[in-house]
């Protein structure tokens, strides 16, 4: 009775337009529907949980076109597992048989972020690309972009990830604002514009509808897709853990590599030191042999030094002695010449006097004799010989003369 229940029922909804409604949790399905219908069918609640788990269904005319809508669990909701996921999307093929006309896409009017696009890639794993075809977008928490004074067309305009996903739906979007009074004139011409965009994806399809067919055929690529990412996971594991193994190995090796680096550093290190301890011992070794060999060098020197003066006094003494006998004969050649011109002056004076008488004649011969005398005694040499005449020259200089002597210029034979 109970499947047969079913069946008339599926039977008496397959002339209605059949409206499905899909998001991420928290972004207001149920609040839209409310909204769209009338009244308040589904529980609503501004959270990011999710409030839907099961799959809902409320029947309506709106703008006298008898719907069927279908509010879905929360997509991309943490708490349910894909598998789960699926089963309830499944039941909402069923609640839809034979298809569904149109599938909308809820939005909330904020940063189009990537875990909205995540969900949009969500959805088109689940139902196909086909959804696009069958699908709109409704944004929710229009009075927000009111409140800024900034239209809805502006709002997509300026995000170019958003504008790009409107454009997947044929850019067919609408705004709900679901703080709105039901019975708000307002809220009646956004549920006119909805119907209005129903009827376009309705007539752009020629009637068709999204089949189970459709759907068992994108849940069996769906689940071809899982089982890779399933195969993909168990080979990531088992790379992980080789991975794990290589890196452990690899740190094992390097702590080895390590410690005998150090091993080798420390054994470097005492060969060094001991080999700056040998050096500084020889370094002091030949500090004391450089010290020994520069006192023996000084000492060596000092002798020289001594031995160099002595030489050099008796030099010197001797030089001195040569030096003063050769004074010593200056001093007799010039006695001797000083003797030998004052003879040579007597000898002029004697001839000029010839008038003179004969006893002052032999009175002048006996001085010159006596003169002569004393001039050969005065020409004697310090050995005892006697200077002659023959000694100097017959005609010296006057010059010269007059240097030695200081005489005044005078001529002689």
């Amino acid at each position: 009775m109970k499947k047969l229940f079913i069946f008339k029922e599926m039977a008496e909804d397959s002339d209605r337009t059949r409206i499905v409604f899909v998001g991420k949790t928290g972004n207001g399905k149920s609040s839209s529907i409310n909204s769209l219908i009338g009244r308040n069918e589904f529980h609503a609640k501004a959270s990011s949980s999710s409030v839907t788990i099961n799959c809902q269904k409320v029947k309506a005319n709106i703008k006298g076109k008898r719907c069927l809508i279908v509010d879905s669990p929360g997509l991309y909701d943490t708490k349910i597992s894909q598998p789960e996921i699926f089963d309830k999307l499944k039941s909402v093929m069923d609640l839809t048989y034979p298809g569904v006309h149109v599938f909308v896409v809820v939005l909330t009017v904020t940063r189009f972020t990537e875990e909205e696009q995540k969900t949009v890639d969500f959805i088109s794993d689940y139902f196909g690309d086909d959804i696009r075809k069958f699908g709109l977008v409704l944004f929710t928490k229009l009075d927000d972009l009111e409140q800024d004074d900034v239209r809805l067309d502006d709002f997509i305009r300026e995000n170019e990830k958003l504008k790009a996903f409107v454009n997947q739906f044929g850019r067919r979007y609408i705004g709900f604002n679901n703080r709105l009074d039901k019975n708000d004139p307002r809220m009646q011409q956004t549920r006119n514009a909805f119907i209005d965009l129903v009827d376009e994806i309705i007539r752009n399809n020629d009637g068709r509808y999204y089949t189970t067919k459709v759907f068992e055929t994108c849940q069996k690529a769906f689940d071809l897709k899982m089982k890779k990412i399933e195969e993909m996971n168990v080979s990531l594991e088992e790379k992980t853990k080789q991975m794990e193994k290589m890196s452990k190995d690899h740190k094992e090796a390097m702590e080895n590599n390590h410690k005998q680096h150090l091993a080798i550093i420390e054994k470097l290190h005492e060969e060094m030191k001991s080999n700056m301890d040998k050096n500084r011992r020889q370094m002091a070794e030949m500090n004391k042999n450089h010290e020994n060999e520069k006192k023996k060098m000084r000492a060596q020197m000092e002798e020289k030094l001594t031995e160099i003066e002595r030489e050099t006094s008796r030099k010197i003494n001797e030089l001195s002695e040569r030096t003063r006998i050769q004074l010593a004969n200056k001093d007799q050649q010039m006695a001797a010449m000083k003797s030998y011109f004052e003879l040579a002056m007597l000898r002029r004076r004697s001839s000029s006097s010839s008038s003179s008488s004969s006893s002052s004649s032999s009175s002048s011969s006996s001085d010159d004799e006596k003169a002569k005398k004393d001039n050969l005694s005065h020409s004697r040499r310090s050995d005892g010989t006697q200077w002659g005449c023959s000694t100097f020259p017959k005609k010296i200089p006057e010059l010269r003369i007059k240097k030695l002597l200081n005489l005044s210029c005078f001529d002689y034979k």
